[in-house]
This record gives C-alpha cells, sequence and structure tokens, in this order.
C-alpha cells in the first residue's frame, strides 16, 4: 500500500497540484540485508553485506572505466558530466564541471508498481503526522507494541508536543475508542521522531493518537492499529 498527500506546486505559473508518497521509512543497509534474509535466501547476513559492497566497487570501476552498466529489468548507470561549457573549445574545468554517476530504473521494473494500491490521506498543512512506529522488544513495525518496553514513533511536526498547549499523545483501544490511556509522557521528542515506553494497557489493539489539548475533538495525527503484547 502507497500511501500519498497532494500539495500545490509553488512554481511560478504552475497551477496544478502534486503528490508526494508519506515514507514510512528508511531502509539503510544493514536493514536492507534484514529484509532480504526475511524474504528468504540462504546465504549468510555477512555474504550479502560484502555482495552489497562488491556491487558497489563493481559499478563504480565499470563507470569509471567509461562504460554504462545496464542490469536488464531493474537498473542503468552511466557517468555523466555536469556543469556548462562556454563554448566548443572550451575545456573541462572544476569545480564548474564535475563527473558523476546517474542511476536509471528500468522500464520493466517500475513496470511491478503498476497494480500497487494507493490511499490518499488527508491534506495537511502544519499539523503533526504519525508515519512509523517501531517496537524494540519485537523489532516490528505498525504491527505490535509490547507492554512496558521502549519503541519509536516516527513523523513530521512532532514537536508540537513539547508546548503543553498544542497537543498530547495518548493510545487508543481500536475496539472502544472512548477508551485511551492518561496523558503519554516521552523521554524524547524531536520533530521527527517519539521515544516512549509503552504503558502496559488492558486492551489488546490500538493505535497512538495526537489530539489538540483544548479540543479533544481535533484529532491531528493517528498510528496503524496494533496488537498489544507482553505482560501486564
Amino acid at each position: 500500500m502507497i500511501k500519498y498527500r497532494l500539495f500545490q506546486s509553488k512554481l511560478k505559473g504552475f497551477k496544478q497540484c502534486l503528490a508526494k508518497v508519506n515514507l514510512v521509512g528508511s531502509y539503510q543497509r544493514q536493514d536492507f540485508v534484514n529484509l532480504m534474509l526475511e524474504m528468504g535466501t540462504p546465504h549468510r547476513a555477512e555474504e550479502l553485506v560484502a555482495f552489497l559492497s562488491l556491487f558497489e566497487q563493481a559499478v563504480f570501476k565499470a563507470c569509471s572505466g567509461g562504460y554504462a552498466v545496464h542490469l536488464e529489468k531493474f537498473l542503468r548507470f552511466e557517468p555523466v558530466i555536469q556543469g556548462r561549457f562556454e563554448g566548443l573549445e572550451d575545456q573541462f574545468q572544476k569545480p564548474r564541471n564535475k563527473v558523476q554517476l546517474r542511476a536509471c530504473v528500468t522500464k520493466g521494473f517500475n513496470q511491478q508498481f503498476d497494480e500497487l494500491s494507493v490511499e490518499k490521506l488527508p491534506y495537511v498543512t502544519f499539523a503533526p503526522v504519525l508515519h512509523l512506529v517501531e517496537d524494540f522488544a519485537s523489532g516490528q513495525n505498525n504491527a505490535v507494541v509490547s507492554r512496558n518496553q521502549p519503541l519509536r514513533i516516527r513523523g513530521e511536526r512532532l514537536n508540537y508536543l513539547n508546548d503543553p498547549g498544542e497537543s498530547t499523545l495518548y493510545f487508543v483501544n481500536a475496539d472502544t475508542p472512548t477508551q485511551k490511556t492518561g496523558k503519554l509522557v516521552p523521554y524524547v521528542v524531536t520533530d521527527t521522531e517519539i521515544l516512549l515506553t509503552m504503558p502496559p494497557v488492558e486492551f489488546e489493539h490500538g493505535y497512538f493518537e495526537l489530539c489538540r489539548v483544548l479540543d479533544m475533538s481535533h484529532r491531528t495525527g493517528k498510528s496503524e492499529v496494533m496488537q498489544v503484547i507482553g505482560s501486564r
């Protein structure tokens, strides 16, 4: 499922709206290796890490020698020169000109995304948004939360929680939304993440929700519904 929001372009004379995918996170090298392991492979983690390093080195060696690398139904890499030239007699000059690598996804690979389902999210301007809940105890994202264990919530504009007059964070019973925790007090809040300990709630399924302090009907951010596990 791909979730997106529309926004108004600020380009002069451009009146149409554009879409931005609502990213739930980012895979770093080790995260990507872990994903491949989860998908099932006879190779060990260290072998996959070594393969990725070798792959990078091979692309650099080929492209630095003036070759393009075309991986059918996946990617094409090729060296390009950036920067302007004053005329046909001009020469390559640093730092005005640079040799860089360009990577393009092939048409065949992109076609795999044609059948993906998408969901439009509400238009927001300055309201905080919750994207991802990472449960450290289980290692799962947006699936379960463990009672009395630390977790991380990722999102946008989460600094609202640092202002006592703006937003309050709760964990809400998904089956009975009128039942929720008291005000949750994270131990770390930045603009993009919240760190806190999951309270020992009695209910089995719930979600995190941000509400305006002075108007509990104004809900400005909501996570996915997750299963609550662990002892109370």
